[in-house]
C-alpha cells in the first residue's frame, strides 16, 4: 500500500530528514502524505486545505510517483501559476529524484503554439520578411533553433514580437503531422512522445480544460489528477 510506504520517507528518521540538514517532520505533512497515499490506494476523491509551510507539494509529489511507478500509471499534476510549476519541475522533483533516488520520468506539458516550428522557421529565413527589431528577434531564434532542446517560446531570453512568432511558431492547422520534412527532429512531436512515456505529467489549468474540451485530445490518457491551486 502507497500510504504505508511513506513514513520511511517523511516520518522521523525517513529519507527526507536524512537527506536535508536541519529538516524536521511536519506531523502536518506526513498526515497529508498519507491522506494522498491511501486516496491513491482506494482510488477515493480527497481535498486538501493546509496553510503556507506545509510542503504540500512534496506531500502529494511523493505519493502520487510511488503510485504511478509501482502500477505503471500516469498521474496529471495541474497548477494555476507558473512560480508553483517551476517550483515543482526546479525544486521538487529534482529533490525527489536525485537526493532521495527515486527513479520515475516526468514531463511539462504545454501547449502546442508554445513550440518553435522547424519547417515555418526554414520558410521565414527564404523569404526574409522582418526588419528592424523583428529581424534582431529572428536572427536570435535562427541560432537558438540549433541549440534548444525544447524548442518553447518561454525559454528564449526575451518576449518574443507576436509578428515574429506568428510566422515561426507551431500552428495546429498548418501542420503537415508526419509529412511534414522536419516531422522527425520536431519539438512538439519530440514533446509529445516524452509526455507518452512519462510517470507525472505537469499542467496548468488551462491546459487540463482544453484537454478535457477536446475529449482528451491534447494530453495523453491519466489514471489521477492533482489540482494545486484549484
Amino acid at each position: 500500500m502507497i500510504a504505508d510506504s511513506i513514513y520511511k520517507y517523511l516520518g522521523p528518521g525517513g529519507s527526507v530528514e536524512r537527506s536535508m540538514e536541519g529538516f524536521e517532520t511536519r506531523p502536518q505533512q506526513f498526515e497529508m502524505a498519507q491522506a494522498v497515499g491511501k486516496s491513491f490506494d482506494e482510488g477515493s476523491h480527497l481535498m486538501v486545505e493546509a496553510g503556507t509551510g506545509t510542503g504540500k507539494s512534496l506531500a502529494y509529489l511523493l505519493p502520487a510517483i510511488l503510485w504511478a511507478v509501482k502500477y505503471n500509471k500516469k498521474v496529471v499534476v495541474s497548477t494555476y501559476t507558473k512560480t508553483l510549476q517551476e517550483q515543482i519541475l526546479n525544486q521538487d522533483i529534482p529533490f525527489l529524484r536525485d537526493r532521495l533516488g527515486m527513479s520515475f520520468r516526468y514531463s511539462l506539458c504545454v501547449g502546442y503554439n508554445n513550440y518553435l516550428s522547424l519547417r515555418r522557421l526554414n520558410r521565414a529565413r527564404q523569404t526574409e520578411l522582418f526588419v528592424g527589431d523583428d529581424s534582431s528577434q529572428f536572427d536570435y531564434i535562427i541560432g537558438w533553433s540549433g541549440e534548444t532542446n525544447t524548442g518553447l517560446r518561454g525559454e528564449l531570453p526575451f518576449k518574443v514580437m507576436p509578428s515574429v512568432w506568428e510566422d515561426v511558431g507551431r500552428q495546429k492547422e498548418l501542420c503537415l503531422g508526419s509529412r511534414c520534412p522536419s516531422y522527425g527532429t520536431c519539438f512538439y512531436f519530440k514533446a509529445r512522445r516524452k509526455w507518452f512515456g512519462s510517470h507525472l505529467l505537469i499542467v496548468n489549468h488551462h491546459l487540463f480544460f482544453a484537454n478535457v474540451a477536446s475529449g482528451g485530445g491534447v494530453l495523453p490518457g491519466y489514471e489521477a489528477v492533482i489540482f494545486d491551486e484549484a
